[in-house]
């Protein structure tokens, strides 16, 4: 059967194989109620493309053993289809979805032409038309300028909700700020970003686009991921760009004001 790429999906009844490589994956959680909604992963093609790939909770159980980040897989017997859910994590046209009878097989194959990674950052210049309607995620790169210490939110029923704001600089000469709850910064080493030298690059992808005094801002999910200093060519761009932001990282007692954008 011959496989397809990225570029060649379409809806059909045939069977279809193509062949990708797990650039993330991650539970899909409903903020607020805990819900399981299933398991999603982007895949990326021999031609350097990315998909997102929507996997429900009937069937999460028997992919979660076999999908490894990084890994090549052929799958076979998927269903491609518009991108209906919600949270989607890459900008294609198709989304595919896979079921109890699809075939994910592992497979040796040089890896150099499937990407590790996957981000669309030109999705920076979107945001406003993203933001409060959770159908797309998106993704952003910048160097980190400032941190705020935890804030706790009080919720109804007595539950305490924790956040820390951070602001970047990014690839688009923006100041952005981006909310990341507590099972995500909670992942990061605090004292040693704000004590590097230069400043870190970070990469805040899969983030749920929000509005604050009418201009977008980022906050975390249960598919966001963060990565600081990754060795691709965009994190040696914006550290060139602001390569003369010498000084250490300031550490703010609360979020300051956003102007909008």
């Amino acid at each position: 059967m011959e496989q397809l790429t990225i570029g060649q999906l379409y809806p059909s009844r045939l069977r279809q194989t193509i062949r990708l490589r797990v650039a993330r994956f991650w539970d899909c959680i409903v903020p607020g109620t805990g819900s399981f909604q299933g398991i999603a992963f982007i895949g990326t093609d021999c031609n350097g493309d990315g998909i997102h790939v929507q996997i429900p909770p009937t069937d999460a159980e028997n992919f979660r053993p076999v999908l490894v980040e990084g890994m090549v897989y052929d799958i076979t017997g998927f269903r491609v289809g518009a991108p209906t859910a919600n949270n989607i994590a890459a900008p294609t046209c198709y989304v595919l979805f896979l079921s109890r009878t699809t075939i994910l097989q592992p497979t040796a194959v040089d890896i150099a032409t499937y990407p590790r990674h996957f981000f669309d950052f030109t999705i920076e210049n979107h945001l406003i038309y993203l933001a409060n309607r959770d159908k797309f995620l998106a993704d952003t790169i910048g160097m980190l300028i400032q941190v705020t210490a935890v804030a706790a939110i009080h919720l109804p029923g007595g539950t305490v909700s924790r956040r820390r704001d951070f602001f970047i600089m990014t690839m688009y000469n923006r100041f952005l700020k981006i909310t990341l709850g507590e099972n995500t910064y909670s992942r990061l080493d605090i004292e040693a970003l704000t004590t590097m030298n230069p400043k870190p690059v970070m990469i805040f992808a899969g983030m749920v686009v929000r509005t604050f005094n009418g201009g977008p801002y980022l906050m975390s999910c249960s598919a966001s991921k963060i990565y600081v200093n990754l060795d691709i060519p965009e994190v040696g761009l914006v550290r060139l760009m602001y390569q003369q932001m010498e000084g250490p990282i300031e550490i703010a007692p609360r979020t300051p004001e956003i102007a909008s954008q």
